[in-house]
């Protein structure tokens, strides 16, 4: 974001990500990833466990940096200008964000084992297409023959492919429960797509998985809470990634602007260009204006309704102006643009990419429409 960070602990982590984007993000990387198998690059996911940065929102009692949202916020927004092929968005925010909270047997070791990069978590919640966290779910736990299974299925699980294991989403007797599935688990069958940006997407069939006690993340009484508060910060996380695609995006395009020469003179010299090149600016700022406020008031004493309404109201915005900076910039391009080998292309799919991630920007403009103002005065 523009302007001064609030202290001088953001403002190192920020420089930090800054530079670890510049030394070892390139976008040779993300264009081999696209050409790929889908999969994270594993020393680069353990390099990131070592900068401490998979564990930054975990509390230190249990491992982690015991640092905030907006910490996380500055490192993804330096990332997104880099198109890392790493997700670390899914592990930092979702994947622990969920097990930091849950109350099972099992968190704690496997909060350790994401936290050191030596296990990768997938989380297979969502069911339907555009689904937020208050959707209902059919997936289901029962008993047969004395034992707990799990039948249903899971749709678009970002980053299938890399999965050692999957929190799955479940209705128990009492409410939602999470449990730990590690791959290969009898019952559990793995369909897997590519996303646009070269990553990877799953179907999860739950064919009578079995659970327990043991597998159990976090039951009926934390479950829902620790899906919706995890899907809170990821949206507010991916909203500061998206901020930095767009950032790099229009960087990009005004210096293809400012040397492509036509007519005798460069082409950014053209009226209507520049129009539209303020318009996209305008775009960028107001997104970081929204992020600023969101992170700002974020760990203020709020009700969970009112964060919903914040990371919805971040989401819709920054999912929208990233999309339209994208398509902008690839046509101010002209037909290079549309070519595997610029760079801009690259930036375009990863915004196809998070724009519907954590709830696409017409998914979250309904949630806020069904929030109700706050009493505190909170805008919806």
């Amino acid at each position: 974001m523009n302007g001064a960070e609030p202290d001088d602990d953001l403002r190192m982590i920020r420089e930090s990500a800054r530079a670890y984007a510049m030394d070892e993000i390139a976008a040779m990387r993300a264009r081999a990833h696209h050409d790929g198998d889908g999969r994270i690059d594993r020393r680069a996911w353990q390099k990131l466990a070592e900068l401490g940065w998979i564990g930054l929102m975990v509390p230190e009692s249990a491992g982690g940096a015991g640092l905030g949202l907006p910490a996380l916020a500055a490192i993804a927004e330096e990332l997104g200008t880099a198109v890392p092929p790493e997700p670390l968005v899914c592990a930092a925010a979702f994947a622990t964000g969920i097990v930091r909270r849950g109350d099972g047997a099992a968190a704690r070791d496997l909060l350790a084992s994401i936290c050191a990069g030596e296990r990768f978590a997938a989380v297979a919640w969502q069911e339907t297409a555009d689904a937020l966290p208050e959707a209902a779910i059919s997936a289901a736990v029962a008993s047969r023959d004395g034992r707990a299974r799990i039948t249903g299925r899971k749709r678009f699980v970002a980053h299938a492919a890399s999965a050692d294991g999957f929190l799955v989403t479940a209705r128990g007797e009492h409410g939602i429960e999470i449990h730990w599935l590690a791959l290969g688990t009898p019952g559990v069958v793995v369909n897997l797509d590519r996303t646009a940006d070269g990553g990877s997407i799953g179907e999860i069939v739950l064919a009578g998985a079995e659970v327990s006690d043991a597998t159990r993340i976090a039951s009926s009484m934390t479950g829902a809470g620790a899906l919706r508060d995890a899907f809170d910060e990821s949206a507010v996380a991916t909203s500061a990634e998206l901020l930095g695609v767009m950032r790099r995006t229009l960087g990009v395009t005004l210096d293809y602007l400012r040397t492509r020469q036509q007519f005798g003179r460069p082409i950014g010299a053209f009226q209507a260009l520049q129009h539209r090149a303020v318009d996209l600016y305008l775009q960028q700022e107001l997104s970081a204006s929204c992020l600023a406020a969101v992170l700002g008031s974020w760990n203020a004493q709020q009700s969970a309704e009112a964060r919903a309404a914040k990371a919805s109201r971040v989401k819709s915005r920054c999912s929208d102006a990233a999309l339209g900076i994208g398509r902008e910039a690839v046509q101010m391009h002209g037909a290079i643009g549309f070519t595997h080998e610029c760079d801009v292309g690259l930036y375009l799919k990863r915004a196809i990419v998070l724009s519907a991630r954590y709830g696409n920007a017409a998914a979250h403009r309904r949630r806020i429409a069904a929030t109700p103002i706050a009493d505190d005065g909170d805008e919806r």
